[in-house]
């Protein structure tokens, strides 16, 4: 499991690839069946986390790299500082979406 740059050290982050062809056919067959059919719905149906969008994590800011991994990583890429991730709030990083 990959993990990310958390504001007290590496956290988890789930691999969540989906495939937007199967979205846009759902949402697809949805619309012509009159019933809700937009991408919050899709999450929902689909049991993943709309706020992380299944990722467990979320960006909550930028920061200055920590260490010298961090300080390659950023220098490769031209950056200042290197985005920061928290785990979800919403689904407390499982990725899945919760009952309201």
């Amino acid at each position: 499991m990959p993990f990310i740059r958390g504001r007290s050290g590496a956290i988890p982050y789930l691999d969540a690839r989906r495939d937007l062809l199967a979205i846009k056919a759902w949402r697809q067959t949805e619309w012509e069946a009159g019933r809700p059919d937009g991408l919050r719905d899709w999450y929902e149906q689909s049991g993943v986390c709309f706020q992380c969008q299944g990722h467990g994590a979320v960006m909550v800011g930028w920061s200055p790299p920590t260490s010298l991994d961090e300080i390659a990583s950023a220098e490769k890429h031209g950056l200042e500082e290197l985005p920061v991730y928290d785990v979800c709030a919403i689904c407390i990083g499982t990725g899945k979406s919760v009952e309201r």
